[in-house]
């Protein structure tokens, strides 16, 4: 009864029947317009191509070429339908990948279709139709390294310099490279290429590029580095020079300080060698620093391969040699083995580091000095100590250190000898 007086109400209620009457009208007229809409068709851009499948996953290939293409496609449907601004994200365009079952190029027919089957448009065309991918089985990070290359049309070094090995001072000459097998197969290395235009007469240093050297000498496609390609590549210029080899010492007794009286020769004792900036002023150079704990009565012999002479002091030899030969022949000494000290000190240097316990790992000592000095040596005159100045500040634990001889004027322990020293800040 109660429903009914409210009809009553609305009926006899002009306003109330009025909007009403619009409401009505206006339901009947959308419903009549979506249902008598006339069809139209429309060109959708930008639809994203997708170029993948289960059976280039199996055969492990990979697409290559232009990322981010798209197709346009042409559908008919109810006008609101067709123009609707979301329409393209019912839309997929895929290629049909069916024919692809080695690495190359494929031309690949593409396939436009709505992404609701129940969708009510009709795809008409799409454009371009056909795609060509190449397609082959993916490397990652193959590793290579650069090599410099410098050249010129004339000579690179002036007279009376030559030049020493180009590197490449980047941190790392070392190159990841990725891309398809294939085209990744056709590197032979990576080279940095620099072009001397005048004579150099000093260290060179030249900005570049690496490039790909292939094997058939044609350009790469679809390959990527892990890193920029530019790179700096130094010429290092060396000053020709006739130098004497002599020898430099380490850990010596006072009375060694500024003469060694002993018989020492170096073989060969002077040679053609290539001079750093660093050497422009030398009368000599060293091949060895000889620790005086290395050296025992009698002949003490040291073989020094050329290239660790080259590298200790930034120089070129230039004879044709592979080795120095170092003799030191310690005359008039004696030696003799002692029970090791019952403490051992530490030298910090100026670092501040601090040792709670300096514990050796020896238990005796070979010292070698004259034989009147060696003959009246007691255990407690020899004063050893723990080299703690390579450790770096702030380091605390346990670490393995040399032992040396402190305080002594003629004689020196014969031997390598290491303690454990615990650092507490």
């Amino acid at each position: 009864m109660k429903s009914r007086n409210i009809f009553n109400r609305i009926l006899n209620n002009n306003k109330a029947l009025a909007i009403s009457a619009i409401i009505i009208s206006a339901a009947i007229w959308l419903i009549v317009s979506v249902e008598k809409s006339p069809e139209t068709t429309a060109v959708i851009k930008n639809i994203a191509i997708d170029v993948g499948g289960e059976s280039l996953e199996t055969l492990g290939l990979e697409s290559y070429g232009e990322t981010g293409l798209t197709a346009s496609v042409t559908v008919r449907g109810k006008n609101y339908i067709v123009e609707d601004k979301d329409i393209s994200s019912k839309i997929s365009v895929s290629a049909d990948t069916s024919s692809v079952v080695a690495p190359g190029n494929y031309t690949l027919r593409l396939n436009a279709s709505a992404v609701d089957s129940r969708s009510d448009f009709e795809i008409v065309s799409v454009e371009p139709s056909t795609l060509t991918v190449y397609f082959d089985v993916p490397v990652t990070d193959r590793e290579f390294i650069i090599e410099p290359d410098v050249f010129s049309d004339g000579p690179i070094i002036a007279d009376g310099f030559v030049a020493g090995s180009a590197i490449i001072d980047s941190g790392t000459s070392k190159v990841k490279v990725s891309g398809p097998m294939s085209e990744v197969n056709r590197i032979t290395k990576l080279t940095a290429n620099v072009e001397i235009s005048e004579p150099l007469t000093e260290n060179g240093s030249f900005e570049t590029e690496f490039t790909p050297v292939t094997n058939d000498g044609s350009v790469l496609s679809y390959v990527t580095y892990n890193r920029d390609t530019k790179v700096t590549v130094k010429v290092p210029v060396y000053k020709i020079g006739r130098l004497p080899a002599v020898v430099d010492y380490t850990n010596r007794p006072s009375n060694y300080i500024d003469d060694i009286d002993f018989s020492v020769t170096v073989s060969p004792s002077a040679v053609d060698i290539g001079l750093n900036s660093n050497m422009a002023k030398a009368t000599s150079f060293a091949v060895k620093t000889v620790d005086f704990s290395e050296l025992k009565p009698g002949v003490n012999k040291f073989t020094v391969p050329v290239k660790d002479v080259e590298k200790a002091n930034s120089c070129l030899i230039l004879d044709e040699v592979e080795e120095f030969t170092v003799t030191v022949n310690v005359e008039g000494m004696k030696q003799r083995t002692f029970p090791a000290p019952d403490t051992i000190g530490y030298n910090a240097g100026t670092s501040g580091i601090v040792s709670e316990a300096v514990i050796p790992d020896f238990e005796e000592v070979t010292v070698v000095g004259p034989a009147s000095v060696i003959d009246s040596l007691e255990p407690g005159d020899i004063t050893l100590v723990a080299d703690l100045t390579k450790i770096e500040s702030g380091k605390t634990g346990f670490f393995t250190v040399p032992v040396v001889c402190e305080n002594n004027d003629s004689y020196w322990i014969y031997g390598q000898y290491t303690a454990n020293a615990q650092i507490t800040g």
